[in-house]
């Protein structure tokens, strides 16, 4: 009989690694332990088709010396984009380490020991849950085509090839807290077929967020991106539309932008250059709430809005 989850736990620290192994298969998952990060991959991923990798990677930051260590393998599995969730555990390294890997793209990090198991694990099925969906997404060809849930993602994530990693790494926080992102790369190689999903893409979406970063502010593809979705915004009349920067780099560089500067100095803007988890979490916060309100909004005018908070849960890839 099938699981309901597949996991992979990697600890250098037998002990350590056969309690999560084992408290996971007491919650119905088909889960493998592993004591180095080159065997994961090989065993996890190398070779190994989409519907058979795993839903949750729990990985130690801190392995064994002259072997590769945890931080580069979530490194690796950010820049392969897998559809697993991530959660990052160390009882060594500082917080410092911790947050680069959420900034890499892990959905939740945890210091050893637990505090409390029981809640580690109900964070483990919520992290395997999320992964679940975007493999099986992937397994029915989402990854390939670009279907009309893709299109109908409210928040369209704004950025380009060179901050790829950070952007994926946002992307993924925000999917494991049932926000659906819309994330077109923004140097688009499949013909002008992908230019016309993109201007779709932007059409559909209710929250525009330019992660601005000094490569941004230098990218015509990026500035037509936003003077799509800025004219959508000052045309429509509609409230429930949003623009939120995101910004690596100082207001004043923003401001002093003869072309991004006009337009995103307007907007309110949250600096995610510095204390990047408390960054995230007030993104999170403000995404939420804006959802929610013209959700609510939506139906009142309308009598069922276009975009549910339901309908953002049912399209997690």
């Amino acid at each position: 009989m099938a699981k309901r989850y597949r996991a992979v736990v990697l600890d250098d620290h037998e002990g350590v690694r056969d309690f999560i192994v084992e408290a996971l298969r007491a919650k119905d998952f088909d889960v493998r332990g592993y004591a180095e990060a080159e065997a994961l991959l090989s065993g996890a991923f190398e070779d190994v088709p989409i519907v058979e990798q795993p839903d949750l990677v729990v990985v130690d930051l801190q392995l064994s010396p002259n072997r590769m260590q945890g931080i580069d393998l979530v490194a690796e599995l950010a820049d392969k984009d897998v559809s697993s969730e991530i959660l990052v555990i160390s009882g060594h390294l500082g917080s410092a380490e911790m947050t680069e890997a959420v900034m890499m793209g892990a959905g939740a990090a945890l210091p050893k020991p637990f505090e409390d198991f029981r809640i580690a694990i109900r964070k483990m099925e919520a992290l395997a849950e999320t992964g679940k969906r975007r493999r099986l997404y992937k397994v029915g060809g989402g990854s390939r085509h670009m279907d009309s849930d893709r299109l109908e993602r409210p928040v369209f994530l704004s950025y380009t090839s060179k901050d790829k990693r950070l952007a994926n790494g946002i992307r993924r926080n925000l999917e494991f807290r049932n926000i659906p992102v819309w994330y077109a790369p923004t140097t688009i190689q499949g013909g002008d077929i992908w230019l016309e999903r993109v201007e779709e893409g932007l059409k559909k979406a209710t929250i525009f967020a330019p992660l601005v970063t000094a490569a941004y502010l230098e990218s015509a593809q990026c500035f037509g991106e936003l003077i799509g979705f800025q004219s959508r915004f000052e045309s429509s009349g509609k409230p429930e539309l949003l623009i939120l920067p995101l910004l690596c780099v100082s207001a004043r560089d923003v401001a002093n932008n003869q072309n991004f500067g006009p337009i995103l100095r307007d907007y309110h803007s949250v600096d995610i250059s510095n204390r990047f988890i408390d960054a995230l979490t007030l993104v999170l916060g403000r995404v939420q709430n804006w959802l929610a309100q013209s959700s609510v909004a939506g139906a009142k005018g309308k009598g069922s809005s276009d975009i549910t908070m339901q309908s953002f849960r049912e399209k997690i890839a």
